[in-house]
């Protein structure tokens, strides 16, 4: 039995875009917003990173997030200064939208004192 030229482009063209297509449906968009626990607002810049990895991304001013992962499960670290860090663990395709709450950590520094005394620059 002999294939034509015409037979064979066209099995070809269908079996690359059937493996093309699989190898491109394997990543999954994981979207999120990241609320402050207490007053349910959004928090801006926040750092969501993959742990083990140096994956990793930032919440924009709205505190919205977005991460391009394959399938899989992973564990993300979502940090921010003024706010305990916490873990998430998140199963993809499972998972594409994720709320995650940040408790508010109170950061108290030293008290600083201030004398009027006597202009250093102007001592000779």
């Amino acid at each position: 039995m002999k294939i034509s030229k015409n037979l064979k482009m066209k099995l070809f063209l269908i079996l690359f875009f059937t493996f093309t297509s699989f190898l491109f449906a394997q990543k999954t968009n994981l979207t999120g917003k990241i609320y402050n626990l207490q007053t349910r607002r959004p928090i801006p810049f926040v750092n969501v990173g993959i742990q083990g990895t140096y994956f990793g991304t930032s919440s924009n001013e709205y505190g919205n997030f977005k991460l391009v992962l394959s399938n899989g499960s992973y564990n993300l670290i979502v940090s921010c200064v003024g706010f305990e860090s916490t873990i998430i663990k998140v199963s993809i395709p499972n998972e594409n939208e994720i709320s995650i709450n940040l408790k508010p950590i109170p950061i108290e520094l030293p008290e600083v004192v201030i004398d009027a005394d006597e202009n250093p620059a102007y001592t000779q």
